[in-house]
């Protein structure tokens, strides 16, 4: 076997954490290359400013959806964290738009639904526009539950506008998203967490339930979030 002994430096001492991954570089380049964890893509989103045809107040303004926070599920805790449409007007259709000062590359768009207080306030069907375009860049549908899902481009493209255009929603009372994101390569599952299908025979949650399970409720009105 080689010395294990440790590295010193000319003064005798220990050498620095620095010195040692310097060495272990220059002797085993490939090794320590694959020992380095893979840098976490850039979320647009975050830079973005984000605006809406619809918003149920101002502690569910658009803005909240490129903070950065994704609240727990059924924890009641997505006001001033989370965007929300108003029900009564756009309970089941509203855009969320998403502008830069100079162009993106967007590659996929995560959406995280709002599925703080209910399990059936997050849209489905959607519509993505880059840039005032007529056509849409990517289209499909969303699933009832709460975590993230992927919206893949068929190509990346630079874009400063990014325009979610929502079709339809699952019937809850305000619709929205926790949080929206961007990039321009497809995040790691490890970086975006795990999507959780919802429980369709469950309605508007009494409280934050143990062990993430659903519990029913009376359902909402058209106005209640």
């Amino acid at each position: 076997m080689g010395d294990m002994r440790q590295t010193t430096g000319s003064s005798g001492r220990a050498a620095a954490p620095g010195v040692l991954a310097a060495v272990f570089a220059a002797a085993w380049p490939g090794v320590a290359a694959a020992a380095q964890p893979a840098k976490a893509p850039a979320n647009h989103a975050l830079r973005a400013t984000a605006s809406a045809d619809s918003e149920y107040s101002a502690a569910y303004a658009a803005r909240h959806v490129v903070d950065g926070k994704v609240p727990d599920p059924l924890s009641r805790a997505d006001g001033g964290a989370g965007w929300a449409a108003n029900g009564r007007t756009h309970g089941s259709a509203a855009t969320l738009t998403l502008t830069w000062p100079e162009p993106v590359v967007v590659a996929e768009i995560v959406y995280y639904g709002r599925t703080c207080n209910a399990w059936n306030e997050n849209f489905k069907d959607y519509a993505v526009c880059l840039d005032g375009a007529s056509e849409p860049a990517a289209k499909g549908a969303l699933a009832p539950g709460r975590g993230p899902q992927r919206i893949r481009l068929a190509k990346p493209a630079p874009a400063r506008k990014v325009v979610l255009k929502f079709l339809s929603s699952y019937g809850g009372p305000n619709p929205g998203a926790v949080e929206v994101q961007v990039y321009s390569v497809s995040p790691p599952e490890s970086l975006l967490g795990r999507f959780v299908a919802a429980d369709p025979g469950a309605g508007r949650v009494a409280a934050a339930p143990a062990r993430g399970k659903l519990r029913p409720a009376p359902p909402a009105g058209p106005g209640e979030l």
